[in-house]
């Protein structure tokens, strides 16, 4: 619970949370993960200090899990994944960057890099060590850490999204950055074409460097193509914006032309269509138009309980 809480932005619960578990059960203070989640919390809150010395004593349970103590007090501990200890060092490392001790920060992650180099999670110690360069202001060696990152290995995509945003954010060279987006978004289409966060993502990519036209190109393509349905909204979304509000009515429109349906998704879907709908009309004085497009939005909100 107390992640979820974290996950959600809940920060003061989650703290509490974990509390509560540790009033149960005390033996929760021998696993690093608690540890984990309540500095992640401290952070969020802005207690800094407090993270960094909660964090530390996570380090130090990891380190006990890694040379393999046989006692009776580590038996009982619950092993953590290799994932959950570069998040300890990954965590720590921002943790002490942010609190002003660069020269600590650096030691913590070279270790990471000593710790996972050879395994799984050795890429995710590479796009935080890219993050530390950011951090410095040294976008050059953050880029040259994430070209190394190939299509072939895990976190290729998270790198290319890395880099786009030190193309637009940091050498604000807005050109780079929908070529890289996309290109990267694209492969990612490629082996799962029915994902449609990634798909919505090269649209927003384009519509981010205000390529509005090539935005409404591309979402026109792939709805001729049938495969990219879900993407019907976000073109309305951007026509609206743009003031093209007949073009985004008749989007709509065509988006709410269809059989009966009884599928949760569906009839969501068609309540994100209709409260959009309402909007357009609105801006155009259709108000006894928008006022039965809300109408219907509480006829199928009403199917969904």
């Amino acid at each position: 619970m107390a992640q979820i809480h974290l996950i959600q932005g809940n920060f003061k619960l989650s703290s509490q949370s974990l509390e509560l578990c540790l009033s149960h059960n005390f033996e929760i203070r021998e696993h690093p993960l608690y540890h984990l989640i309540k500095a992640q919390a401290q952070r969020k809150m802005g207690q800094l200090q407090e993270a960094i010395q909660t964090l530390q004593m996570a380090m130090s349970l990891c380190a006990v899990k890694r040379t393999g103590s046989s006692t009776k007090r580590q038996s009982k501990r619950v092993e953590l994944s290799s994932a959950d200890c570069v998040s300890v060092f990954l965590e720590l490392a921002e943790a002490l960057w942010l609190n002003g001790e660069q020269h600590e920060a650096a030691k913590v992650m070279q270790d990471a890099i000593n710790e996972f180099t050879g395994t799984p999670e050795e890429l995710r110690v590479t796009i935080a060590n890219a993050d530390l360069a950011l951090m410095r202001g040294d976008t050059e060696l953050a880029l040259s850490m994430l070209r190394n990152i190939t299509p072939e290995q895990p976190y290729y995509i998270q790198a290319k999204e890395k880099m786009a945003d030190i193309y637009l954010n940091h050498r604000k060279e807005k050109r780079l950055y929908p070529e890289l987006a996309i290109e990267v978004y694209e492969q990612a289409l490629k082996k799962n074409p029915k994902d449609g966060a990634v798909a919505s993502k090269i649209g927003k990519a384009l519509v981010k460097t205000h390529n509005y036209v090539k935005a409404i190109n591309y979402y026109e393509a792939a709805l001729k193509s049938g495969q990219q349905n879900f993407l019907r909204y976000d073109l309305a979304d951007l026509l609206m914006k743009l003031r093209q509000y007949e073009r985004c009515e008749k989007v709509l429109q065509e988006a709410l032309t269809h059989d009966p349906v009884n599928e949760l998704l569906l009839l969501t879907e068609d309540c994100r269509y209709l409260v959009l709908l309402a909007k357009v009309q609105s801006k155009v004085n259709k108000n006894d138009e928008a006022l039965l497009s809300l109408q219907r939005v509480s006829r199928v909100s009403f199917s969904l309980k």
